[in-house]
């Protein structure tokens, strides 16, 4: 087992507008291509790349986002710093920023009880209010 070194991509326009007021979102295989055509050294380095870019949201999410992030990762911890020391890459007509990834589990928090570690279907608290802590709706503060 190979060691990956994952790069994050701020910034990367989630779709393209379409003829009559469609939206198409961008593709792995899209985004890949984008920056290989934009990227000299991304496009060096394509050996190296073990996975290529994938979103950091749903596609129901990026439907309603004009920019989001993607996750790359490279087998070459050399290869891995010569891109991050770039600090931005070129992507659909923009210049999007660079960072290590920070690989983290999702934060849970109910929306009923603002307790963390559940969601709202599995919450069997009473229903709080996200401001005090009271024991109604937010919309009753």
């Amino acid at each position: 087992d190979k060691k990956w070194y994952k790069v994050q991509i701020d910034g990367i326009n989630t779709g393209s507008l379409t003829i009559g007021d469609g939206r198409v979102l961008h593709t792995a295989e899209t985004i890949h291509s984008e920056l290989l055509a934009c990227n000299p050294l991304y496009a060096q380095l394509q050996d190296n790349i073990v996975a290529k870019p994938r979103w950091l949201r749903t596609d129901e999410e990026l439907r309603t986002t004009p920019r989001s992030s993607v996750v790359f990762a490279l087998d070459d911890e050399t290869a891995a710093k010569q891109v991050l020391n770039l600090r931005s890459l070129a992507a659909f007509g923009r210049h999007c920023t660079l960072r290590a990834f920070q690989d983290r589990p999702p934060v849970l928090q109910c929306r009923n009880c603002w307790r963390y570690d559940h969601n709202t279907d599995r919450c069997k608290e009473d229903q709080r209010c996200r401001i005090c802590s009271g024991l109604h709706a937010e919309s009753e503060h």
